[in-house]
């Protein structure tokens, strides 16, 4: 076709260039011409692509319970001193004081009333453990012997002879968990004072005397995390 009569213009479309071209006088149909081409047109209508739908497959979320385990007023702390932890604990946090109770040679059986207050309403057979936030755990370690010398006479007239003993010093390892996680908050060593002690119960051939810990040396150990 001759080239003077025929006229044209651009657009875009889809980021495509599409240039057509529009016959001058006389002439019988438009041609499309699409650069870098993707269908082409000549006198007619293009097949138009073939959509093509994905449908994702739903996904089915179950929900999920969490049973949170719950402790008896009157459950035994113990097991804390021993690796255990208590999730549903109360945790080491707050204001003080800090509801702790002592696990250990003596705490016990009949020496709760020597700790200072409030220790005593933190005994387990009083409080709810619902409310303990710490244990205080305790260790025997090995005694230190001392070159103090001690002179006792016999107390009653079956008790032997006078004896001379060496004393030695108890001593104990304390570490103050957490209830809930286990964790470790602070840890001491206490010993006995070095003083004769005011009576000796030994058998027949030892030679020593124990000068053993005392609940309020614990006390005094623990105030900082304790009582504040």
């Amino acid at each position: 076709m001759g080239g003077s009569g025929l006229g044209y213009g651009q657009s875009a479309v889809f980021g495509l260039t599409v240039r057509w071209d529009t016959p001058g006088m006389g002439g019988s149909c438009a041609r499309l011409v699409v650069v870098l081409v993707l269908l082409v047109a000549a006198c007619g209508t293009a097949e138009k692509p073939k959509a093509v739908t994905t449908q994702a497959k739903p996904t089915t979320t179950m929900p999920t319970t969490a049973t949170v385990k719950k402790r008896a007023p009157t459950t035994d702390l113990e097991p804390v001193c021993k690796g255990e932890k208590f999730p549903s604990g109360a945790a080491y946090g707050g204001p003080p004081p800090h509801p702790t109770q002592a696990h250990g040679f003596g705490t016990l059986y009949g020496e709760y009333d020597a700790w200072p207050d409030p220790w005593p309403t933190w005994k387990p057979e009083v409080v709810d453990s619902g409310l303990v936030q710490l244990v205080l755990c305790e260790e025997r370690l090995d005694p230190e012997v001392t070159d103090l010398v001690c002179h006792y006479e016999p107390q009653y007239d079956d008790s032997g002879p006078a004896r001379t003993l060496t004393v030695e010093l108890d001593v104990k390892a304390l570490r103050l968990l957490e209830v809930r996680t286990g964790k470790l908050v602070t840890e001491a060593r206490v010993t006995g004072v070095r003083e004769c002690p005011d009576t000796a119960v030994v058998n027949e051939g030892e030679e020593t005397v124990t000068s053993f810990t005392e609940v309020a040396q614990y006390a005094e150990a623990m105030r900082s995390f304790v009582l504040g």
